[in-house]
């Protein structure tokens, strides 16, 4: 294994883990007050792993756009996708309506409750639509050397990031009008996979660890702190900057790219490690999949979750329990080769 591609399975990794515990964190989140010690503890763990879904977006860039396009593989890859979003619906389908209850409702009930699909499910569509502009996206990057990269990520900054953070402290519909008045259309995700790629490929950083981490810490204190205060203001929990284009998350998930991107790892350490980061970057898919299923039944059938007792220790014991059993459980279904064939993109 490459020093990077061990820094990118290590990353992977990470935000498989923060996207169980941004789960944990907001489990039982609605209904608390926001003056409630327990909604305070979880709004500082949630803002600490708001940027899982960014990098994940931006990790997939960083080599998907490397390569030319091979269209059989790349609608291979769609297709594994599709089937795995709609086998995965149709399961949590089962789940929500409980195997006992199936004879009683239609099929198009049933249908509904699949196309309704499981709330962490969503990230599948939006990446198969990037897969699918993946020859567009890789034209683009690609276009005189990546000549237009930075510009279209500095539309991207203004229109796509700036924009809508300052759109969620503005009440004047004027000045919202002003803003929004020239739509840029080429924006979203596909944007964060064009940074992933520009950051894995940009050379020259400088890059003092102290910083980025002193950055990282202080960006989410301030997510923290204007949470809070926006909370107590309009006395219901505030999520006012959790989304995935708001400034802060854009800014955590840059460094946290950059500082595993400049991670260093000694080649003896690596060889020992390689192996094993690439065995976990491969159940990272299982975790995202299983783990709400896990997540749901102690709930349910333990009655264990994250008011069972103080949320400091209750949130990342639940999520390591979650993930442990998601690894569980990843490590035997890859063993059966048809899914290991789906899993494996």
């Amino acid at each position: 294994m490459k020093k990077r591609e061990v820094n990118y399975d290590l990353l992977r990794i990470l935000a498989a883990f923060m996207v169980v515990f941004l789960h944990v964190a907001a489990s039982k989140w609605e209904f608390l007050k926001p003056n409630d010690n327990r909604w305070i503890i979880m709004n500082i763990y949630d803002c600490f792993v708001r940027s899982a879904v960014p990098l994940f977006f931006m990790i997939s860039g960083a080599f998907m756009l490397k390569k030319e396009t091979n269209f059989k593989k790349l609608y291979t890859k769609i297709l594994s996708l599709t089937i795995i979003y709609f086998v995965w619906s149709c399961l949590y389908a089962i789940d929500t309506i409980g195997i006992y209850n199936l004879k009683n409702i239609t099929i198009i009930d049933f249908l509904k409750t699949v196309l309704l699909s499981k709330y962490h499910l969503w990230f599948i569509p939006p990446l198969i639509g990037l897969y699918i502009l993946q020859p567009v996206l890789y034209a683009i990057v690609h276009f005189e050397d990546g000549k237009y990269i930075k510009y279209l990520l500095t539309i991207f900054f203004f229109s796509g990031i700036l924009i809508p953070t300052v759109l969620q402290f503005v009440n004047n519909n004027i000045i919202s009008s002003l803003l929004t008045k020239i739509p840029v259309e080429l924006m979203g995700y596909s944007n964060y996979m064009i940074l992933g790629y520009y950051l894995y490929n940009k050379k020259e950083f400088k890059f003092k660890p102290r910083l980025f981490v002193v950055g990282f810490v202080l960006t989410v204190l301030i997510s923290i702190v204007i949470c809070q205060f926006d909370a107590l203001r309009t006395g219901v929990p505030s999520s006012i900057l959790y989304g995935y284009f708001m400034l802060p998350v854009f800014i955590e998930a840059i460094l946290l790219f950059i500082m595993f991107k400049k991670l260093i790892i000694s080649s003896k350490v690596s060889k020992k490690l390689g192996k094993v980061t690439q065995y976990l970057s491969t159940l990272t898919l299982g975790i995202y999949l299983f783990h709400p299923f896990i997540l749901e039944h102690l709930d349910t059938v333990l009655k264990f979750n994250t008011l069972s007792f103080n949320p400091i220790f209750s949130v990342p014991i639940i999520t390591m329990i979650v993930i442990v059993c998601c690894l569980l459980v990843s490590a035997i279904m890859i063993k059966i080769p048809i899914i290991r064939k789906l899993w494996i993109l």
